[in-house]
């Protein structure tokens, strides 16, 4: 299936650290939330892409189904 690569996600923030008015635990904390949420922002692309993909190869049957449904009921 095309969806199995975002199983694989796995996004865990830790809490924010007691230290953290140390501003480098603080940069570096927030240039990990940055980057994961890149990635989720990626994905959610990703599968909205191939989910267009999937609609546009099913617009045939689709058609067809329609036509079949058209004439049951006429």
């Amino acid at each position: 299936s095309p969806f199995n690569d975002i199983n694989a996600i796995n996004f865990s923030f830790p809490p924010l650290p007691s230290y953290s008015l140390n501003m480098d635990s603080l940069e570096n904390y927030f240039k990990e939330w940055a980057s994961q949420y890149g990635q989720l922002k990626s994905t959610k692309m990703e599968v909205e892409e191939k989910m267009l993909k999937l609609l546009y190869k099913l617009r045939g049957a689709y058609l067809i189904f329609l036509v079949i449904l058209a004439e049951k009921y006429e």
